[in-house]
Formats: C-alpha cells, structure tokens, sequence
C-alpha cells in the first residue's frame, strides 16, 4: 500500500516577512527567482505556495524551508 501525500500550500506573506518592509518587488523576485509580477500578488494578495516552489524560494535565501515556515514538517498522509 503506497501512500498519496496531498500538495501543502504555505503562505507568501511568511516569505516577505524574510525581507524589510522598503525592500523593493524586484529585489525580492530577484532574490527568490521569481517573476516581478508573481512577488507583486504576494505582497497584495492572499497567496499560498505549493511545497515545491516554497522549497524551491528558501533554498535561493540559503534556508531550509522550516525556518521560514513553522508548519514545515507537518505534511499530510492520505
């Protein structure tokens, strides 16, 4: 029997909070590689992050995706 783990989505807002309040959209973007717009929907929307791009954006910060995200580890079984 295999087990199916459901994609966890983390907020972005935890993300910026890794940057100061005046750091600019493309400071960001270029520091996570993102694109400029994507960071823009973060910063003014509500957005989540599937677990491999989360992954993917801490590890570009030199982070394991735990100290951005608290609720790392806490992934679902189904």
């Amino acid at each position: 029997m295999s087990r199916v783990f459901k994609t966890k989505q983390f907020p972005a807002a935890e993300l910026l909070r890794m940057f100061s309040d005046t750091t600019s959209i493309t400071a960001i973007a270029e520091a996570v590689g993102a694109d400029f717009h994507t960071v823009y929907k973060w910063r003014h929307n509500n957005i989540h992050i599937n677990q491999w791009y989360a992954d993917k954006y801490a590890v570009r910060l030199g982070l394991h995706p735990s100290a951005i995200w608290d609720d790392w580890f806490a992934l679902e079984a189904f």
